[in-house]
C-alpha cells in the first residue's frame, strides 16, 4: 500500500538526509512532500518558470520549449469515475494548444503550464 510521506527538511547530505529519504520513498511509489526553511536558492534547486494557459497568449514570447503541461487537479471525474489525465510535454505551439485544449474540455480549466528542466524529478 502507498503511503503519504512529508520530509521535512531536506538536508545538505547525500546519505543520510532528507534528500536520501525522500528519493527512497519515491523509489518504493509514495506520494513524498517535502518542506525545506531554506529558500530554492539555497538549496541550489531550479524552480520551473510555470504559468496558466491562456488561449491569447503568445506562448513563444513568454516560454521556450519544451513545456510540461500539466492539470490543475490531481484527480479529475467523468461521469463519478476518475478519469486519468497525464502530464505531457509540448514542443511546439500547436502541441501545446492542443494538448492544453484537450485538458481543458476534459476538466473544465486551462492546465498550468511550466519550464521544462532536465533532470531526475
Amino acid at each position: 500500500m502507498k503511503k503519504r510521506v512529508t520530509i521535512m527538511g531536506l538536508g545538505a547530505y547525500q546519505e543520510g538526509s532528507g534528500i536520501s529519504a525522500a528519493l527512497f520513498f519515491a523509489q518504493q511509489g509514495d506520494q513524498v512532500v517535502v518542506t525545506d526553511l531554506k529558500t530554492e536558492q539555497e538549496l541550489k534547486i531550479p524552480i520551473p518558470f510555470t504559468f496558466t494557459y491562456d488561449p491569447s497568449h503568445r506562448i513563444a514570447d513568454i516560454a521556450n520549449f519544451p513545456l510540461v503541461i500539466k492539470r490543475r487537479n490531481s484527480v479529475e471525474f467523468e461521469n463519478n469515475k476518475v478519469i486519468n489525465i497525464m502530464n505531457r510535454y509540448a514542443f511546439n505551439v500547436e502541441e501545446l494548444r492542443s494538448y492544453a485544449e484537450d485538458i481543458a474540455v476534459k476538466c473544465g480549466n486551462f492546465p498550468i503550464i511550466q519550464e521544462y528542466i532536465p533532470g531526475d524529478g
